[in-house]
């Protein structure tokens, strides 16, 4: 292996680093602690969650974070296999400092690691005589090379080690059980720890190809392109295009490649297609993904008397055109700077699904409002997972639901004066619903403190958008009991594809929201870029590039790669300084990335119990709920019962 070449050189410094570097075990314990407590939460991950991921049980967790408790070599290496970090990065105090970690006669300590990729790390590893070591597969890809200083080993995978002495060596995949055990003699060896490379480019959906150098070549990656769009219409999931090119050219390629998919999207056969360009190291990817995604058909719905709710209607409905007329365009520019939060968000929702781009202007309204709101924090500068939740109209099918909802309660609401309890709806879609349904009586409660309340009266209805905050056995049992008999039951959320196993769900998490941000993840052009501030830029850049790229590892089933594409993007963009108010409109959408990436994570994470709508719907037949009424406002995924925002209306039986 090409790392074999380092242990050589740090054979002769390695005793000395050793016994220069040893320090007390509280202080030891204090640094992993920090380590272990920072790397957390820049991944976002709850304890519970890092816990369970880690195979460890959250109270040994909350010890180490404490600095209470001693972790032993293979607890450390499961957290940095959880974390998606090297094992460095929990026991590396500076960079040039490290702590020693043991456990029963053995004790390892990072000497070297690299800031390169692939990402190499060297450790000092000692035995006592007879000591064993027996460790779970690390992460996939990774691979060891060990080298021996004193003693004799019996070292490699657990089902063929091999007997080693001093001055021999082996290498071998450490992604695999894998044993150390020393003999009848102290041991001391060098392991060389080899991360794998982030890029992934060998997969069946994956076409590489040298960058065209004249015009004929460009002509031959058009008829590629061509076929494989028409592939992907009739089946293909998705496809990469991969074109090989020096740095100083990937420039003069992304112009040619945007000039062949515009006669693409211009020739008489354009399918329902999405793609995004993307400049990488050594070249560029083009990422095609087939795009049934928000493709729904809305229902024609009209209230006799209620001019908004019908206007509302009508607006929706324009996203099914094709094709929209330029004073239609102009009429749904002006709405978006409407007084309406409902009509303005479904004009620039619709003004999106046209691919012209638009920021609902109360949306600087509401930023206002949250400065002054949290005006405890001074700075004009927030990180990321305090943007403010303004951005979260600009989710895909967000208006789409109250519109949805509102006609649910014209067309089967028996009480002329119905009495409402809203569960955990945002102050968005309250805002909504008062401008749909003026003078609805509606009573609040945030789904944390659902568990706790009990009314002295029932509702003639419960209406919920997001009631996945909370276990949805428990919320739809405690809607049963809060409705007078036959009261309604109107929920809005958003839900996954159908999954069987945790792997799988994962898998549509990261679908799932990706679904969101694919049609936001909008352009920006240059006249704008030169504007927007340094940290503005990063995040365009490393969202535009990284967001395609877990989409499409997500698609094609590499769901560890694309869990780690995640943890590593929401911890790179945590520490950003980005201004609260946008630099210019377009930014406004990367705010909402940001929301949507946290959500993901806290999906990942378990902190949200979502389902999918089959599930939903037996859970709540089994409660008592009749279903009256069922529609999908946006899709994430095919079928009607496939993956996105979804809206339920049902009866309470009794």
């Amino acid at each position: 292996m090409e790392f074999e070449k380092h242990i050589f050189g740090l054979f002769i410094i390695s005793n000395g680093v050793f016994d220069m570097l040893r320090d007390s075990d509280k202080m030891r314990i204090k640094i992993l602690a920090k380590n272990l407590i920072r790397l957390r939460k820049e991944r976002g991950f709850s304890l519970t969650g890092l816990a369970e991921r880690a195979g460890i049980s959250k109270s040994t967790l909350s010890s180490l974070e404490a600095g209470q408790a001693n972790p032993t070599i293979s607890t450390l290496w499961a957290l940095a296999d959880a974390l998606e970090v090297p094992f460095g990065a929990l026991v590396a105090e500076s960079e040039d400092v490290s702590v020693e970690v043991s456990e029963t006669g053995v004790s390892v300590r990072l000497i070297e690691q690299s800031d390169d990729i692939p990402k190499i790390e060297v450790y000092l590893m000692r035995l006592s005589p007879g000591g064993m070591r027996e460790a779970a597969p690390h992460s996939t890809g990774v691979a060891e090379c060990v080298f021996i200083l004193k003693g004799r080993m019996l070292v490699g995978p657990s089902n063929s080690p091999k007997l080693l002495r001093a001055g021999e060596t082996i290498s071998f995949k450490a992604d695999q059980p894998h044993v150390y055990i020393a003999m009848d003699e102290p041991v001391s060896a060098l392991v060389t720890v080899e991360y794998p490379k982030e890029d992934v480019f060998n997969d069946p959906y994956t076409v590489l190809r040298p960058a065209p150098r004249n015009e004929e070549e460009w002509e031959n990656v058009f008829v590629l392109l061509r076929r494989l769009w028409e592939d992907v219409a009739q089946g293909l999931p998705v496809f990469r295009f991969r074109l090989l090119a020096p740095e100083n050219s990937i420039a003069e390629v992304v112009a040619e490649l945007k000039k062949l998919l515009s006669r693409l999207k211009n020739s008489s056969y354009s399918p329902a297609l999405k793609y995004f360009v993307v400049k990488e190291s050594g070249g560029v990817s083009l990422f095609t993904f087939v795009w049934p995604r928000g493709r729904v058909q809305l229902e024609s719905f009209s209230v006799e008397g209620n001019d908004l709710l019908n206007q509302a209607a009508r607006i929706q409905l324009l996203a099914q055109r094709k094709d929209l007329p330029e004073d239609v365009v102009e009429h749904l520019r002006t709405l978006s700077n409407s007084h309406s939060l409902t009509l303005s968000t479904l004009a620039a929702e619709t003004l999106l699904h046209h691919g012209r781009p638009t920021v609902p202007q109360q949306i600087y309204t509401f930023l206002k409002q949250d400065v002054v709101e949290n005006n405890a924090n001074k700075s004009k500068h927030t990180p990321p997972e305090d943007v403010y939740s303004a951005f979260e109209i600009l989710r895909p099918g967000y208006a789409r639901q109250p519109v949805a909802l509102v006609q649910m309660l014209h067309r089967y609401l028996e009480d002329s004066q119905p009495s409402v309890l809203d569960v955990g709806s945002s102050v968005y879609h309250l805002t909504m619903f008062s401008e749909l349904f003026p003078g609805l009586d509606v009573t609040t409660v945030d789904t944390r403190n659902l568990p706790k309340v009990d009314f002295p009266e029932r509702f003639s209805v419960v209406l919920s958008v997001g009631c996945s905050h909370v276990n949805t056995a428990f919320f739809l049992q405690k809607a049963y009991d809060l409705l007078d008999d036959r009261g309604l039951l109107l929920v809005s959320e958003d839900f996954f594809s159908p999954y069987r196993t945790s792997f799988e769900r994962a898998c549509e998490i990261i679908r799932h929201h990706t679904a969101y941000m694919l049609p936001t993840l909008v352009e920006i052009p240059k006249d704008v870029r030169k504007n927007l501030t340094h940290e503005e830029s990063f995040l365009v850049d490393k969202l535009s590039k990284d967001v395609p790229l877990l989409a499409y590892l997500a698609e094609i089933g590499m769901v560890e790669a694309a869990i780690s594409r995640v943890y590593h993007l929401f911890s790179g963009l945590r520490s950003l300084n980005i201004p609260v108010q946008p630099t210019h409109s377009l930014i406004a959408f990367y705010h909402f990335q940001i929301l949507e990436l946290k959500a993901l994570v806290a999906g990942l994470d378990c902190k949200v119990h979502r389902t999918f709508p089959e599930r939903f719907l037996t859970l709540a037949e089994a409660v008592g709920f009749r279903l009256l009424e069922h529609r999908k406002v946006y899709a994430s995924d095919n079928g009607e019962m496939g993956g996105g925002t979804h809206v339920f209306a049902f009866r309470k039986e009794v």
